[in-house]
């Protein structure tokens, strides 16, 4: 993806800002199709999200991902997270808050799944 959304409110040179509609547009493919995939990334530890600060953009559950510099320590540990995932038959389509909670934790699922049903968002939940 070449076409990033930057706004004035991200922190740092490795935040990025889209929306979820914007990624599956340029995908070609459905919002609940792209979510498990960005959701995975974020699992393993390629990207951390947060709600954006700005409350326009907050109350559509938009999101920053931080792109997370690569290095051993976050490959050892996203390799020890995929074995986790593969001994458990999760599938990129099982990557759901439900599932994520059950098989790591609810503390795990709360980073990747961000509460934003409240702002009217929508975070594959």
């Amino acid at each position: 993806i070449t076409d990033y959304y930057f706004k004035n409110n991200i922190k740092n040179n490795n935040e990025i800002f889209f929306s979820q509609r914007y990624i599956a547009k340029v995908c070609n493919k459905a919002q609940s199709t792209i979510m498990p995939y960005l959701n995975g990334l974020v699992l393993l530890g390629f990207y951390k999200k947060r709600h954006l600060d700005n409350e326009d953009y907050t109350k559509n559950g938009q999101l920053i991902y931080e792109i997370v510099p690569i290095n051993e320590e976050l490959l050892i540990q996203a390799n020890k997270i995929a074995e986790i995932l593969i001994i458990n038959k999760t599938t990129m389509s099982k990557i759901n808050e439900k599932n994520i909670s059950k098989i790591l934790g609810q503390d795990v699922a709360n980073k990747i799944f961000l509460d934003n049903k409240a702002q009217g968002g929508d975070d594959n939940e």
